[in-house]
């Protein structure tokens, strides 16, 4: 992660590391289920107490890697002009069948919306989970070919989601907007590693970190100052939410174990909130009273306001 020399240059020189930047890219990533549980294990990813990898993706489901086959086909295969456009339009999501047509359609056509005739149709067997269509329309039979490969595969949007699900568990700091550099508190830097570790084992993959030190006053002052906002934004945004719940309890439009389980759902928020402002307070030296003030007051709305509301 942090070349040892210069660990050792900083700790020599006093200071220590409160926490790092990682940014990453990802594309054309694939690699199956049982390989990225391999590399989990390989790098000492995380586990519950159950002994399982809470960071692995969810099991591929054949009907999703069916629908992200539909629109990768498009991209490979789908040919456009000035007039016609090559589309794939879901006609049924059947007990059975969720069936797709493939239509070589005149553009004028798809802007006034009128129905056209179908070049081929393609369709997913949800009982034996395969793939048919009529025609053997290029777009079809290309839909079979990334359907076989999707569904034997995490492909880059898996890994992108995996890396920052697994990032959110570790208090992040968004330093973009867009979310792609991130500031990890210090106390995750085992946690870091590994996942750094996977995501470049996997190929076509690149996962970088920069060490933040104490001393570095420019650094700290800036993740400071998004970790302050980012947290602010929430707290208010909680606030909204548990106002519109509990004019919901007050109106009746919600009572009983469903008002109980709403509650219970924004006090788990909450609690998850705090516990990030008191890694966050730790790690960058801020009083904890600064980011703890007002969601306090929130936990108290929800504990006292809300429960009472909801009696």
């Amino acid at each position: 992660m942090v070349p040892n020399e210069l660990q050792n240059a900083v700790a020599s020189a006093g200071g220590n590391i409160f926490g790092y930047l990682a940014w990453y890219d990802c594309e054309g990533a694939h690699i199956t289920r049982s390989r990225l549980s391999q590399l989990f294990d390989k790098y000492g990813m995380p586990k519950n107490a159950d002994g399982e990898f809470p960071d692995l993706p969810d099991d591929i489901k054949p009907k999703n890697a069916f629908q992200k086959a539909c629109r990768k086909a498009l991209t490979e295969e789908g040919s456009s002009s000035d007039t016609r456009k090559l589309v794939v339009k879901l006609i049924i999501d059947g007990d059975s069948k969720l069936v797709y047509g493939v239509v070589d359609l005149p553009i004028d056509k798809i802007q006034e919306g009128i129905e056209p005739d179908f070049s081929d149709r393609v369709w997913f067997d949800k009982q034996n989970q395969t793939v048919h269509n009529d025609n053997k329309h290029p777009v079809s039979l290309k839909i079979g070919q990334i359907y076989n490969q999707y569904c034997g595969e995490y492909t880059t949007r898996d890994i992108a989601r995996m890396v920052v699900g697994t990032l959110d568990r570790m208090k992040v700091v968004h330093m973009r907007r867009a979310g792609v550099l991130y500031f990890i508190p210090s106390r995750y830097t085992k946690d870091l590693e590994a996942l750094q570790n996977v995501v470049n084992d996997i190929g076509s993959c690149n996962f970088q970190t920069l060490a933040l030190y104490s001393g570095d006053g420019t650094n700290q002052k800036s993740v400071t100052e998004n970790a302050k906002s980012q947290i602010s934004d929430k707290i208010k945004n909680m606030k909204d939410d548990l106002a519109e719940l509990k004019q919901s309890i007050d109106d009746g439009t919600i009572k009983g174990q469903t008002a109980s389980n709403s509650i219970d759902v924004r006090y788990e928020r909450y609690k998850e909130l705090k516990e990030k402002c008191l890694v966050l307070a730790d790690s960058l030296k801020i009083k904890a009273e600064i980011l703890l003030g007002d969601l306090d007051e929130v936990g108290r709305s929800i504990k006292e306001d809300m429960l009472s509301a909801a009696a």
